[in-house]
């Protein structure tokens, strides 16, 4: 079982882990917050909210019973999302990106509206980053991509992979 990702609120911003002093919090959608008075635990939800939309294994997160329970009934709470397995996405692009293949579809039809890797809606408008993605293939290396004429600087799509990545929009 692997877990991933704490709440994603209605402003796009992650929830997140705070400590001040003795205090370990949650922030949760909007303003709401509460206490976890196990820091292990709400290092490791700081540590999980920071590789957001990487999954880690729930044994990795919650190292004993007691505190896979509080995983749990976070996750009931819809604080954090469990699943069977590891991400089908790449969070950082490798050594030869590829996008999906169907969103790779999808933009060279002219489809703005992506469903990603992580099965969240997105859209993609910036022709240069559709160019981008779509030569993103698994064929070519980065520098091969950065080499190619797409509109994105060759030193910024490093980077552009990278945010690719971070959207669950690569396997590899």
């Amino acid at each position: 079982m692997h877990v991933h990702a704490l709440h994603r609120g209605a402003a796009g911003a992650l929830a997140e882990v705070v400590q001040a002093g003795d205090q370990h919090g949650l922030v949760g959608r909007g303003t709401e917050r509460f206490t976890l008075a196990n820091p292990e635990l709400a290092q490791a939800l700081a540590a999980l909210a920071a590789a957001w939309p990487a999954r880690r294994p729930v044994t990795e997160v919650a190292t004993d019973p007691a505190r896979r329970g509080r995983l749990l009934d976070l996750a009931r709470h819809g604080y954090v999302h469990l699943h069977p397995g590891p991400a089908p996405y790449a969070v950082a692009p490798g050594e030869r990106p590829e996008t999906a293949p169907w969103i790779r579809q999808r933009l060279a039809s002219g489809e703005e509206q992506l469903v990603t890797l992580g099965l969240r809606p997105l859209r993609i408008e910036q022709p240069a980053l559709r160019a981008l993605l779509q030569a993103a293939d698994g064929t070519r290396t980065v520098a091969e991509l950065a080499a190619l004429d797409h509109g994105i600087p060759a030193t910024q799509v490093p980077a552009a992979l990278a945010a690719a990545g971070r959207q669950a929009l690569l396997r590899g």
